[in-house]
């Protein structure tokens, strides 16, 4: 089967049209947005938009995918440990590290009413990252798929959280954290 080439030119283009949907999303709701305005701030023309994306709300769900896209690539490639803790140990500096690299995205986001979607988006898919590992960890007779919805839950939460909050911890005191609560479970 033959690998399909990526042209960087449509990668730069669309990068682009991201780029211009953000910028008018600080200012702006996205009812609020004009395709024209995505394509003059974008410097591009109308065409060019549409040959790439229906309309603007295809735009702004196809960025959020791509960015969830993004995280789920790389938790795809944590290692396979030895032990369930140093899963979630690791997955969970992944996923505190990239919130922390994409949070003004993830505040335009949750501010244009789309934190749930970010949510079970990123819930899901690490879900279905974690239970394809064959781990036979339970916590008593609690089965693993319930104890990866629990965990999962809320590291993602207090993840966003962190992040749309800026509260008082550091990234560190919340890995710190997150490290005790996961090592307490899984002693």
């Amino acid at each position: 089967m033959a690998v399909k080439k990526i042209d960087k030119r449509v990668t730069k283009t669309k990068n682009n049209i991201y780029n211009s949907l953000i910028e008018l999303l600080q200012e702006k709701q996205i009812e609020e947005i004009r395709v024209s305005e995505i394509c003059k701030n974008a410097s591009i023309n109308r065409t060019t938009f549409y040959a790439h994306f229906k309309d603007k709300h295809d735009l702004f769900n196809t960025y959020i995918k791509s960015i969830q896209q993004e995280l789920i690539k790389n938790l795809e490639n944590v290692k396979h440990q030895k032990q369930v803790k140093q899963y979630y140990l690791e997955i969970t500096s992944i996923l505190i590290n990239y919130m922390e690299e994409k949070k003004d995205i993830y505040k335009i986001i949750t501010n244009h009413k789309q934190y749930d979607i970010i949510i079970h988006t990123i819930q899901e898919n690490i879900k279905n990252i974690l239970l394809t590992n064959n781990y036979n960890d339970k916590i008593g007779t609690i089965p693993r798929d319930f104890i990866t919805t629990f965990y999962i839950g809320g590291i993602v939460n207090i993840g966003m959280d962190w992040v749309l909050n800026r509260p008082t911890y550091s990234k560190q005191t919340i890995l710190k954290h997150m490290e005790e609560l996961i090592s307490n479970a899984f002693k």
